[in-house]
């Protein structure tokens, strides 16, 4: 009900959705540019971030094992 109010007040004051901001080829390949950069970083302290790996591997097996149940 709130965002419903929001885009009410939105429209009576001459503001109009735009569900192309932002989608331009540069600023979409700029997006992806830096996921890419993010990704490929290389973490500081290598052992912690294996164990935060495994425990999130540890964290799905649970998951999976109250499915099973």
């Amino acid at each position: 009900m709130e965002a419903l109010q929001i885009l009410k007040f939105s429209f009576k004051h001459g503001e109009r959705l735009n569900f192309t901001s932002g989608t331009t080829k540069e600023e979409e390949i700029s997006i992806m540019e830096a996921v890419f950069a993010d990704q490929m970083r290389v973490p500081e302290d290598i052992n912690s971030f294996i164990d935060s790996l495994l425990l999130h591997v540890d964290d799905e097996d649970d998951d999976y094992e109250d499915v099973e149940d």
